[in-house]
């Protein structure tokens, strides 16, 4: 009875944390730093995460959900 109850929490767990696994999103994200762009130059931020920069297009790392604006240095 208790390998049963031990081997199920050991599976749950193991379920749960692949499911929370978005590697996929974090793999394709490239933080770039505003600070040494020239003007002109185009950079990648979420709307509703303004401290996400990336110097490629993709989806927000911390939402997942929300695609990147272009934006342009000024």
């Amino acid at each position: 009875m208790k390998k049963a109850i031990l081997l199920s929490s050991v599976a749950l767990s193991l379920l749960f944390g692949a499911c929370g696994n978005s590697s996929t999103t974090k793999a394709t994200f490239e933080p770039c730093d505003t600070t040494k762009l020239k003007t002109g130059e185009a950079y990648y931020q979420c709307a509703m995460h303004p401290e996400v920069n990336s110097c490629k297009p993709g989806n927000c790392p911390k939402c997942g959900e929300m695609e990147l604006d272009k934006k342009v240095k000024i």
